[in-house]
């Protein structure tokens, strides 16, 4: 496996991207096909669901999961931020924590899932997975679209391609497809056919209609209207946009044929995500939450979502990744100013780009704002995040989106060990120390 990888980085370093393309597909196919078969295509004897969409994935994979465990089906999970095999869940360090890992990681863990007596997996699937063939091979009884925001231009180029390229996974005539009503994309999707189909949302076209939601920073009360039923669920999760994501895996069991009961149950029962509108407690008189969003429209629903429950001040730390999307910089820049009384801009993983030139397309962004907040750049994540303690009182927010449960940067010599919520946790110790 390494001398293949070797092999491709050494193509991406010599051939120009429009030569390269074409070679790497034949390459990745005949790549997962060697997957399949060193493992002993794992895949056919378990059934599979398929969340993709650019925000909200992990949450709504582990949703299903738990719903499908409360109508008695066994169930293992494979999304960005958890795996879970025979009853026991990690956070996702396999292939560096990608979305969907390289074809050899993937059915590796799934032949261990086979071995544990798995009958359903619950897969996150991202549009490079699918464009690169790592998950040929494996056929998707469900599939799920959560939402079509921007992300991963630096690759698919338009967004057209983007969807595209997710697009894939509803290619195949799946039996169970749920879609979101409300997204700007739907019409793109709902082209796709599938035995048994349902959309959700809050258009009044929705069969999964999200008719109430009532927030706090502990959970959400959910009401849902499926056909002429309605659920009241009381969710552990705060935040609408996790009322979307419950929604969304509630439409999906519904169509499957799962009992309302089960669905219940099994949405009620999920606790929380790591690195997802975490709280990070250590006795501070504010409040702190690590959260994995890094794309504008998570940032935006993120930001609403915090402003509602808010008595104090919003104070974020923010910053961008390099060899990403140059084009979604200043964007989330202002947006943090928008929705902040302070921004500090700081490094977040630069990879091999100029922490400093990524910084200023963030600046740039906030400085568009020019009332009611404070912008600071602090370069160094830990001082930033030091900085932003500091100045919160009772009452206030702080943020520190990005990385969520990531337990590595991207940096220059590459990766090195960093988890937001652990250096936020020492950080609030020097604190109340001081």
């Amino acid at each position: 496996m390494s001398s293949n990888y070797g092999f491709k980085a050494t193509l991406k370093r010599i051939l120009p991207s429009w030569l390269l393309r074409p070679l790497l597909n034949p390459f990745h196919w005949l790549e997962s096909l060697a997957a399949r078969i060193i493992y002993g295509f794992p895949a056919r004897s378990m059934n599979f669901i398929g969340v993709t969409g650019t925000n909200g994935k992990s949450t709504t994979v582990n949703l299903i999961a738990s719903v499908l465990e409360a109508s008695g089906r066994k169930t293992a999970i494979y999304s960005t931020a958890v795996i879970k095999i025979d009853d026991k869940a990690v956070d996702n360090t396999l292939d560096g924590g990608l979305t969907t890992s390289n074809p050899f990681v993937l059915h590796k863990t799934l032949r261990q899932m086979k071995k544990a007596g798995a009958q359903w997996v619950v897969l996150e699937v991202s549009s490079h997975a699918l464009v690169q063939h790592r998950v040929s091979g494996i056929k998707f009884e469900g599939v799920l679209l959560t939402n079509l925001t921007r992300d991963h231009l630096d690759y698919h180029h338009t967004m057209e391609e983007y969807a595209r390229a997710k697009g894939r996974l509803f290619a195949n005539k799946p039996t169970y497809m749920a879609i979101n009503h409300d997204d700007e994309w739907f019409e793109f999707f709902d082209h796709y056919p599938a035995q048994h189909k349902i959309t959700y949302g809050t258009d009044g076209f929705a069969e999964a209609k999200i008719v109430g939601a009532k927030l706090s920073f502990k959970g959400t009360s959910l009401r849902i209207k499926l056909d002429n039923k309605q659920l009241d669920i009381d969710l552990q999760l705060p935040g609408q946009f996790n009322a979307y994501n419950a929604t969304a895996a509630a439409a999906l069991a519904y169509v499957m044929g799962i009992e309302l009961e089960h669905i219940k149950k099994g949405l009620e029962a999920f606790k929380n995500m790591p690195g997802r509108m975490e709280l990070i407690r250590e006795g501070q008189r504010f409040k702190v939450i690590v959260d994995h969003a890094h794309t504008p429209d998570a940032l935006k629903q993120l930001f609403e979502n915090v402003r509602m429950l808010l008595k104090g001040r919003l104070i974020t730390v923010i910053g961008c990744d390099g060899d990403r999307d140059p084009g979604k910089r200043e964007p989330i820049g202002k947006l943090a100013a928008e929705y902040s009384e302070m921004v500090v801009v700081t490094d977040q993983e630069p990879n091999t780009e100029d922490p400093a030139s990524i910084r200023m397309a963030v600046l740039k962004g906030a400085r568009e704002i020019t009332e009611g907040v404070v912008i600071k750049e602090i370069a160094d994540r830990r001082k930033a995040i030091h900085e932003a303690f500091k100045f919160a009182k009772k009452g206030d927010v702080v943020l520190i989106p990005g990385l969520g449960n990531q337990h590595y940067r991207g940096m220059a010599d590459g990766k090195v060990e960093w988890d937001d919520r652990e250096v936020s946790r020492a950080e609030l110790k020097k604190i109340k120390k001081n």
